[in-house]
C-alpha cells in the first residue's frame, strides 16, 4: 500500500498535497517487485536491510508493512539508494568517459550548454540538439563533461527524469 505522502495522483491531485491538507487520500494497493531483502545487521530496535526492488516500490511502506507483520510500529530512519539501472554507487561509473557510460546504459548523450544545464539541474525542461519522443538520454554539461542525470524527450524539450544531486564528473 503506497504511503499517503506519495506523489501518486488521486483525482488529479498529488496524494502528498491532500495528506498535507489533512485529507486521507484514497490509495489502492499496488503490485511491486521485490527481488531480495537481506538483513545486514540488527541493534535493537534498529534493523539494517538491503532491498533489491523494482521501480515504484515505496521503501518507507515496506518498513511500515514489516513492522505490522511482526506486530510492532516501524518506520524508515535512513535510506541510501545504491543502484539506479546500470549506475551503481561506489562503482567506477563516475570515472569512465561519457561515451563508455552512456554505452553501458544504452542511452544517447544529451550535451547541454551551461544555461540549459542550470535549468536541467533545477528540475526544469531544457533545450538541446537531440530530439526524440519519450526516449531517455544521459545528460552531460559542455565542456566539463559532468553527468547531471537522466532525461526524457517530450514536446521538443529534454525533461528531467532523474537529476543527480551534484552531478558526477566524467573524463571526456
Amino acid at each position: 500500500m503506497p504511503p499517503a505522502f506519495s506523489a501518486l495522483k488521486v483525482g488529479g491531485r498529488r496524494a502528498y498535497r491532500l495528506a498535507r491538507q489533512g485529507e486521507a487520500p484514497a490509495l489502492a494497493p499496488r503490485r511491486v517487485r521485490i527481488d531480495r531483502i537481506v538483513i545486514l545487521g540488527t541493534a535493537w530496535p534498529d534493523v539494517r536491510l538491503s532491498v533489491t526492488c523494482g521501480a515504484g516500490t515505496y521503501l518507507r511502506a515496506i518498513a511500515r508493512d514489516l513492522g505490522q507483520a511482526i506486530g510492532l510500529p516501524a518506520h524508515l530512519t535512513a535510506l541510501r539508494r545504491t543502484r539506479i539501472g546500470p549506475f551503481v554507487a561506489g562503482a567506477d561509473h563516475g570515472l569512465r568517459p561519457p561515451r563508455d557510460l552512456t554505452r553501458a546504459a544504452g542511452l544517447p548523450e544529451a550535451i547541454l550548454a551551461p544555461d540549459m544545464a542550470h535549468r536541467f539541474a533545477r528540475g526544469q525542461p531544457a533545450a538541446c540538439g537531440l530530439r526524440g519522443a519519450g526516449e531517455a538520454a544521459a545528460v552531460l554539461t559542455e565542456p566539463e563533461g559532468v553527468l547531471l542525470g537522466l532525461g526524457r524527450f517530450a514536446g521538443g524539450l529534454l525533461r528531467p527524469h532523474l537529476v543527480l544531486p551534484s552531478g558526477v564528473e566524467v573524463i571526456p
